[in-house]
Formats: structure tokens, C-alpha cells, sequence
């Protein structure tokens, strides 16, 4: 498996990163550099995971849908930093950092995903 990580702060930058170094990689992340790891860029089932210094937010595309990870059913708008740009989501798809290389690590397998963790449409 490879995942597409691009970092859009001080400038873009992409490169793919394999399976294999992805724990490593995912460690090194800081939150001000505004990262995100995509698995199956441009496929059908797509999981996007946004980074930040001490949270993450995970995205999936599955059946032509977007979807957030949550966590809990708060709907209250927070801030928060994706793909370079500062945007408003649900608090509760606000995840622990580490969630976000749990289900990353797992993305080859959408059924188990779908069963395993609680999703909401963006």
C-alpha cells in the first residue's frame, strides 16, 4: 500500500510514502505544516486523513459519498486546518491524533471500516 502525503504549508509538496514507512512518516508530522495522507487518490473508495499537531480528521469516499469519522454527535463548528486551508467541521469528527493512522493503516478494507467506526456525511 502507498499513500499520496502532501504538506501545503511552508509550500505543496507530494510524495508517495509506502506501507512500510508510514508509521515513521506519520510520527514525523507537524500540525503547523498542514498535512494530509491520501489513500487511492481519484479511486472509487478514497480515505483521506487531515493531521494536525495533537488531532486528526479523516475522510472517506465510498459509493460516490463523502464521509466524516466521528467520534461523538457534536455538531458544534470548530476550526480546524485542512489541506492548508482553515475550514469549520462537526467537533465531533474532531479525532485523536493516532485515530487517523489507525484507520489509514486499515484502508484497504472499506467494509471492516464501515463496520468498525461511526461515519456521518459531510
Amino acid at each position: 500500500m502507498e499513500v499520496k502525503l502532501e504538506t501545503f504549508e511552508p509550500h505543496l509538496v507530494t510524495r508517495l510514502v509506502s506501507s512500510d514507512d508510514l508509521r515513521g512518516v506519520y510520527a514525523g508530522l507537524e500540525g503547523d505544516n498542514s498535512s494530509t495522507l491520501t489513500w487511492n487518490d481519484g479511486g472509487n473508495q478514497v480515505l483521506i486523513v487531515a493531521v494536525g499537531d495533537d488531532y486528526s480528521i479523516v475522510s472517506m469516499l465510498d459509493d460516490f459519498t463523502w464521509y466524516y469519522l466521528q467520534v461523538s454527535q457534536d455538531e458544534e463548528p470548530v476550526e480546524a486546518c485542512l489541506g492548508g486551508q482553515d475550514s469549520l467541521v462537526p467537533k465531533g469528527v474532531i479525532l485523536p491524533r493516532a485515530l487517523g493512522l489507525e484507520v489509514l493503516e486499515k484502508a484497504g478494507d472499506f467494509p471492516a471500516l464501515l463496520r468498525k467506526y461511526s461515519w456521518r456525511e459531510q
